[in-house]
């Protein structure tokens, strides 16, 4: 597991962290060029400072 994940994983919980989600038959994720963009990472926060620390984490590693 990436520094990253095991970042976003004492944010949220192991629980609520899927690293490399599958959206291939979903309008979800990125596309440029042509080509869909999946993210690595798929977070639920149950909370408003679970929000502020994943938003701060994606600041610090410029991370969309």
């Amino acid at each position: 597991m990436s520094d990253t994940a095991d970042r976003l994983k004492n944010i949220v919980g192991e629980k609520n962290l899927v690293e490399k989600p599958d959206f291939s038959s979903s309008s979800v994720g990125f596309k440029t060029d042509g080509r869909r963009l999946n993210p690595d990472y798929l977070v639920k926060p149950t909370n408003s400072d679970q929000v502020q620390a994943i938003v701060q984490l994606a600041n610090e590693r410029s991370l969309p």
